[in-house]
């Protein structure tokens, strides 16, 4: 059986582990393992009018 993996937005592979996934209640956070960027799943449902923010660093 595979490890579970996650693709950051600008193409990384991380193997997930805890060190790596932030828990809250608005969502879930992941780090790239590679170039640190943060995604933010949010645990809150949305509209089309109101997208969420995901991805990390807007600079």
């Amino acid at each position: 059986m595979g490890k579970p993996m996650f693709i950051c937005s600008r193409g990384h592979y991380s193997i997930l582990n805890p060190t790596l996934v932030t828990v809250s209640p608005v969502g879930i956070a992941i780090r790239c393992s590679v170039c640190q960027e943060v995604t933010l799943i949010s645990l809150h449902e949305t509209s089309p009018e109101n997208p969420p923010n995901v991805g990390g660093n807007d600079g």
